[in-house]
Parts: structure tokens; sequence; C-alpha cells
């Protein structure tokens, strides 16, 4: 099945948002709040779409999250090495 433009376009965008969250989440080994996270892109995306990225970033085992604190992994750091 292909991919519409339109669709094409939002799964740019999406993982671009995907990306730029990952590298956020990096830049401080220790852990980033998720509420600190949330509250940098909640212009630009409400908390149901932050949640579900967070999700897709969490269930592909790119980050971890416990009690609110997002932490990249292994696996997360080689993938945003490579794309």
């Amino acid at each position: 099945m292909s991919l519409t433009t339109a669709e094409e376009t939002l799964a740019r965008a999406r993982d671009a948002l995907l990306k730029a969250m990952a590298e956020s989440i990096a830049e401080i080994p220790q852990g980033l709040p998720s509420g600190m996270l949330y509250a940098a892109v909640m212009t630009v995306m409400n908390l149901d779409t932050y949640q579900g990225l967070i999700g897709i970033l969490r269930d592909e085992g790119l980050i971890t999250s416990d009690n609110h604190l997002l932490v990249i992994t292994d696996k997360g750091r080689n993938w945003l090495q490579q794309s």
C-alpha cells in the first residue's frame, strides 16, 4: 500500500518530532522530567499528542520512563546517531 503525499508529510513530521524529543531527552544523561519537556512543547501540541509520542519512544525501547523521568537508552542513542 502506498502512502499519499499528505500521509508521507505527516509521517515525516511525526518522525522529526520523535527525533527532536529524543535529542532533548538525551541531552540530560541523568534524565529529563517529563513535565519539563511537555512545558517546552505545549504550545505546539496537546497533552494527548505528547503522551502518544512519548509512548512511541518508550514502546520502541528508545527511552525509559520511570516516575515521569525520561531517560534515553543505548538503543535510543544509536538511533539518534544513525538518523
